[in-house]
């Protein structure tokens, strides 16, 4: 193998498998990058805990110049550090016996030893897959809209996924902890079959939240849904994905409520007050909003510490008195996540979840599971 490259571009291709470098190992060691020379271009694949990753530079752009096909697998822990620290400029990747890979860059000739890759996993397409495509644009602010939501822990794996439910006018997204939930839809610029078969899948959140942040404002993304694997795949980059196993939970008492009480507020006021509200709230990170018919405000204590009481402006309230209690981080989380002028957010008592809509995202839904307390307990 021998290829010339841009050390920006290099250095970008190795950032987008991100994904694949973060993701759990399958077992112990480091992860591996598979360096392709080709006859169209540079290939740089990844894959960790099923995630697979792979990034390409393309030799008709003038990103890569290949001078003699080849492959070779290298740890990441020593490319990557190497080639970020490079100046900017041409690089040459040749492969010399060991196996080992030289790296030439100015006056620097770096050699890491490397091993064969001949039995290095192709990550084939999914089998009898469906095809959509959806605008990046409309794709990249969604995952960041639903990943906030999902678990964190692995004591239910299942929740470390989002849902994606196949639907015939485009494709719904949840994602829910079991404490709050993001519900999103999005419509697909084409579908590969006319009239996609409705289905269900759980997609792991974390990498695939990675992708998405790569992806550009242009273009599209996508996706081929299998039987047991999805697969993303954007302009130089591809991601695949297991699904995740195991039954996703009824979200019923999530759904949008018949609610006693509505308050409608300018999401940038809320979320500043919220953040200031929550310096206070200590590590119960609860918070309190009581509404008494014509106002709102938020309130928080810590023992020792201080409290806060702080009125809300508001531009609609509608409904009865009531004081309600919640993790003040969690809605803050997701009110970063919401997009629009205003929020409103929708009560039907102390103890059922608050649901929260944007005025420019009729179709995203949140909630929030509030915190019970020794006011509210009965």
């Amino acid at each position: 193998m021998r290829a010339e490259l841009p050390q920006a571009a290099l250095h970008a291709a190795l950032q987008r498998l991100a994904p694949a470098l973060s993701a759990k190992p399958a077992a112990a060691g480091p992860g591996d990058i598979l360096l392709r020379a080709e006859a169209d271009g540079f290939a740089l694949q990844s894959g960790n805990g099923g995630v697979a990753v792979e990034a390409r530079l393309d030799e008709a752009s003038g990103e890569a110049v290949i001078h003699r096909n080849g492959r070779i697998l290298i740890p990441s822990r020593c490319l990557v550090p190497v080639i970020r620290c490079l100046p900017p400029g041409s690089v040459m990747l040749e492969t010399v016996p060991g196996p080992t890979l030289a790296i030439r860059a100015g006056n620097a000739l770096y050699r890491i030893s490397g091993s064969g890759a001949e039995h290095y996993p192709d990550s084939a397409a999914p089998r009898q897959a469906q095809t959509f495509e959806f605008a990046n644009a409309r794709l990249k602010p969604l995952i960041r809209r639903l990943a906030f939501a999902a678990a964190s822990s692995d004591a239910r794996p299942v929740l470390t996924g989002i849902s994606c439910s196949v639907r015939s006018d485009g494709i719904a997204l949840t994602a829910t902890d079991g404490v709050r939930l993001s519900s999103q839809r999005i419509a697909w610029v084409r579908s590969g079959e006319v009239s996609p078969a409705a289905r269900a899948a759980v997609i792991p959140a974390k990498p695939w939240l990675d992708f998405a942040a790569l992806l550009t404002e242009e273009g599209s993304t996508a996706m081929m849904l299998g039987a047991s694997s999805v697969q993303f795949q954007t302009a130089g980059m591809r991601l695949q994905l297991p699904l995740l196993e195991g039954a996703y939970p009824p979200l019923g008492r999530f759904s949008d409520p018949e609610c006693g009480t509505s308050v409608t507020v300018a999401a940038a006021d809320f979320l500043r007050m919220l953040e200031r509200t929550a310096a206070l709230a200590g590590e119960t990170r609860a918070v309190t909003l009581a509404t008494d018919g014509s106002s709102m405000t938020l309130a928080a204590r810590t023992e020792g510490v201080g409290d806060v009481v702080e009125q809300v402006p508001v531009q609609a309230l509608q409904g009865s008195a009531l004081t309600i209690t919640f993790n003040g981080s969690y809605m803050r989380d997701f009110m970063r996540a919401a997009e629009g002028s205003a929020v409103t957010l929708r009560f039907s008592g102390p103890l059922r979840p608050i649901v929260i809509r944007t005025a420019d995202e009729p179709a995203s839904l949140f909630a929030l599971t509030p915190i019970r307390t020794a006011g509210n307990a009965t």
